[in-house]
């Protein structure tokens, strides 16, 4: 008289505490992440489309961004570091891509982050209820059964809920991989996210790989009435390697400071990036490293993102120290309007302390 799933899903929320990496104590990993977009076009109406603008995506993407970091986790507490980064169509990036930016590090939370969005996931507390399970498939691999588990919300349920399959390893009942996506299909933007967990110390179940898949449908306008819609793909990727858990970690690795970037972050030779990959490139995306990098040389992206960045920041880089753009020209009742200088050293100084004036 009861659904088989349940039994099954009880233990999985039973020995949850066991087997979510973020109740370990302590560990550290590296990542590689990697984003392609578009990674497909798809017409929505091919008789309206002339010129072929977008028969170069046999040959090469729009745009290619891959970052390499390093992360340690002690009770609670967790600190990122942006090791390398290397973007299409810029030669001194700022910034990296780190395997959170998409979803969550791992589904054993009561709530996860789906492309920004939060989710109640089918192994929370009092899930059996609000989510539907179906037993799908029972696989064998040598001691150990998986059950292949469809869920989805019931109807006129009053959370945000997703839909996937999970696949259960009956050693511990973990989570062996999961697949998820918005039950309520967004009408312009659909999402879908899967996890791979090993057991990377032959104990315990850790995430080795995060993918991302995000379809974004674009309407099209001619003379004021839309005339079709093209939707765009974009893929992205972490690999979870040199997994290490239990390990003994300094509490001085751990400030109000989250997530870190390496001064050196974007000057990585190809031969240091072999190295980090979990991959090597296709040729796809070694030829989109070739045209946009060319791209972005003859339109000068760098130096334009820097201005950009410098005017958002209030600071313009010069070497060691930054010159306060914010202390160039002032205005007040008193004085009208002042000229100035200030300047204040930045990360390459010193990460610790900063000295200024103006």
């Amino acid at each position: 008289g009861e659904n088989p799933a349940h039994r099954i899903i009880r233990k999985v929320i039973q020995n949850k505490k066991i087997n979510d990496p973020e109740k370990l104590k302590s560990f550290a990993y590296n990542s590689y992440t990697k984003l392609t977009a578009p990674t497909e076009i798809e017409l929505g109406d091919t008789s309206v489309f002339k010129g072929g603008q977008h028969s170069h995506l046999d040959k090469h993407y729009d745009f290619f961004m891959e970052t390499y970091a390093a992360r340690v986790f002690k009770n609670g507490k967790s600190k990122e570091k942006v090791l390398s980064t290397r973007v299409s169509g810029l030669k001194d990036p700022s910034f990296g891509l780190l395997s959170s930016e998409f979803q969550s590090f791992s589904f054993y939370t009561d709530i996860i982050d789906v492309a920004g969005k939060n989710y109640v996931t089918p192994i929370s507390d009092g899930a059996i209820g609000k989510y539907f399970y179906l037993i799908e498939d029972t696989l064998f691999n040598n001691k150990d059964t998986v059950y292949v588990i469809s869920y989805r919300p019931f109807k006129n349920r009053n959370f945000d809920g997703i839909k996937g399959l999970l696949y259960i390893n009956t050693s511990s009942y973990a989570i062996q991989s999961v697949t998820a996506s918005p039950a309520d299909d967004i009408p312009k933007v659909g999402v879908k996210i899967e996890q791979l967990y090993e057991k990377t110390d032959s104990v315990h179940w850790f995430p080795v790989q995060l993918n991302t898949g995000l379809v974004i449908t674009a309407p099209v306008f001619k003379d004021g009435k839309k005339v079709r819609e093209d939707k765009l793909t974009f893929s992205g990727k972490s690999y979870l390697t040199n997994i290490r858990i239990d390990i003994p970690l300094s509490d001085a690795e751990f400030d109000e400071v989250a997530v870190s970037y390496a001064p050196d972050a974007a000057k990585k030779e190809e031969s240091y990036w072999a190295e980090v990959r979990k991959d090597s490139l296709s040729s796809k995306e070694k030829e989109t490293y070739h045209v946009v990098d060319s791209i972005g040389k003859k339109h000068n992206l760098d130096a334009k993102i820097k201005l950009f960045e410098s005017l958002v920041n209030g600071r313009l880089p010069l070497g060691y120290v930054d010159a306060r753009l914010d202390r160039l020209i002032n205005f007040n009742d008193y004085e009208g309007f002042r000229l100035g200088l200030g300047a204040v050293t930045n990360n390459r100084f010193s990460e610790r302390f900063s000295i200024g004036g103006y």
